[in-house]
């Protein structure tokens, strides 16, 4: 039995509305994925009402080695925009999450994808930092062919979230015009009190400017920079590379010769080993979460800064008195 030309007609625009998006009607908020939840934290308060925002990892796991989730897959068929910190930070697992998405517009290159660190400031590493590390092997074959490789830990210094909350306004508005002004009012309410802030995080770490220390990971260089804090060395020699025991015997040397008596690391990484160094030079080892959601009660953006000036700044009246 034929349909009717009318009928066969509605069928069909009905099939195709299933199968491409509508644009945002007033009730529907905009779908946001972000690949890590200190940035999805600020997509967040920029958003507000009108977006809803999913990260793709947990802040308590390693960004280097995130785990391959398929089950993430239907999240990303649903968004209208996906969030990437980009500089090469999730160049193992994104690119086979995307290949099995059935979403163009969220591609490198469309209108959905957004690499919040579009002009950040960038610190970057040496070529002996790096060396032939998973770093550099990945970079090769999935990234860059050419050029220096930026470290991807930018987001800890608090002005570049004053950039990435900027770029993220701007992709808000440009695939919302209908809420352009909700998203700019938040986005300046946003700005204005990360740069009071700053101001007052600046002024408690100034009496320490030219303390050093000693890093697990290249994790702290931006915050560290900023604050005028230097870094003796990191227990992991190369960006990504594995921690060896003569390398350790010797920085234990270099740090009592040099007196310095602070180690940071960040919650994932192995305690044991940095547990060792304190035990050879008697260091304090101080562990700072570094995205929200690394501990229970770091549930925004400020959050996870206060808690990391509150206890790096504890640590270094301690090595005072």
């Amino acid at each position: 039995m034929r349909l009717p030309k009318r009928l066969y007609l509605l069928f069909t625009l009905l099939a195709l509305s299933l199968l491409t998006k509508s644009p945002l009607r007033a009730s529907e908020k905009l779908q946001v994925v972000a690949t890590f939840p200190h940035d999805a934290a600020i997509a967040k308060e920029i958003g507000g009402a009108y977006v809803r925002v999913d990260s793709l990892t947990p802040g308590r796991e390693d960004p280097h080695g995130v785990t391959v989730r398929f089950s993430l897959v239907p999240l990303l068929n649903r968004a209208d925009l996906l969030l990437v910190n980009g500089q090469q930070l999730e160049v193992m697992w994104l690119p086979e999450l995307l290949q099995r998405s059935r979403n163009d517009r969220i591609l490198p290159g469309k209108s959905g994808y957004l690499n919040v660190s579009k002009g950040a400031e960038l610190i970057f590493y040496r070529p002996e930092e790096v060396g032939r590390s998973p770093l550099f092997d990945a970079n090769f074959v999935y990234g860059a062919k050419t050029g220096q490789i930026a470290n991807h830990h930018y987001w800890l210094n608090p002005a570049n979230g004053l950039i990435t909350a900027k770029n993220i306004f701007e992709k808000l508005g440009e695939l919302d015009p209908e809420h352009e002004p909700a998203y700019r009012a938040n986005y300046e309410a946003f700005v204005s009190k990360l740069r009071q802030k700053i101001q007052e995080w600046d002024a408690l770490m100034a009496p320490y400017a030219g303390v050093q220390v000693v890093s697990y990971h290249r994790s702290w260089n931006y915050l560290l920079k900023r604050q005028g804090i230097q870094v003796l060395d990191y227990i992991e020699p190369l960006e990504l590379g594995s921690v060896k025991e003569s390398f350790l015997k010797k920085l234990a040397r270099r740090m009592k010769a040099q007196k310095v008596s602070l180690i940071l690391m960040e919650p994932y990484q192995d305690k044991k080993v940095a547990e060792q160094l304190v035990r050879e030079t008697g260091a304090r080892l101080l562990v700072l979460p570094s995205s929200v959601g690394s501990e229970p009660g770091i549930q925004d953006y400020f959050q996870l800064f206060e808690v990391i000036y509150e206890r790096l700044i504890e640590a270094l009246k301690g090595l005072q008195g």
